[in-house]
């Protein structure tokens, strides 16, 4: 068990979950469909998608052929002594023109203000350990198939993000004493 709190633990200060159908559903969708995402980085094809999920899969799948030219983390846990937080990016990977880059998948309809502060942590956990990000963002993938989309949120110039999420970090904290 870790001793820090994860990057979601720390953002859900911003909004509580409270139970209902439809949160559960998304939660179970977005967890399966980070499965076969990284079934299919992995180079395993998934089997039996359920047809009410494969068009996110076919997004996903469609984006990352087209942009992915080799992963170097899918699904790790990465650890911040520093700062005493952990996650779990999604995907860095080597993109066509070698750069390193920090993804993570989405399949809310509604883009959220904190992703940005989730993948800016992510890129700092990247960083600590070695993993050096030059672009992140996050993938938005879509019902119907088509190609997920890169929106890049990339904070790496200002870390204005990751400063938000350093409050919010405070904040948890504060609030877990």
């Amino acid at each position: 068990m870790n001793l820090y709190p994860s990057v979601t633990q720390v953002l859900s200060i911003f909004e509580p979950l409270v139970w209902s159908p439809r949160i559960e559903a998304a939660g179970l969708r977005g967890t399966n469909i980070h499965d076969y995402a990284a079934m299919h980085a992995r180079g395993i094809p998934p089997m039996n998608i359920p047809p009410e999920w494969q068009g996110y899969y076919d997004s996903f799948r469609s984006w990352y052929d087209l942009f992915v030219k080799e992963p170097i983390l899918i699904e790790e846990r990465l650890v911040h002594d520093g700062y005493g937080f952990h996650g779990q990016p999604d995907l860095i990977f080597l993109n066509k023109q070698d750069e390193m880059c920090l993804v993570d998948y989405k399949t809310g309809a509604v883009t959220q203000k904190r992703w940005s502060l989730q993948i800016s942590a992510y890129e700092e956990l990247a960083n600590e350990n070695k993993l050096e990000v030059i672009r992140s963002g996050y993938v938005k993938l879509t019902v119907d198939g088509k190609q997920g989309a890169f929106i890049d949120t990339s904070d790496l110039a200002t870390n204005k993000n990751f400063h938000i999420f350093r409050s919010a970090l405070n904040v948890y904290r504060f609030m877990k004493s």
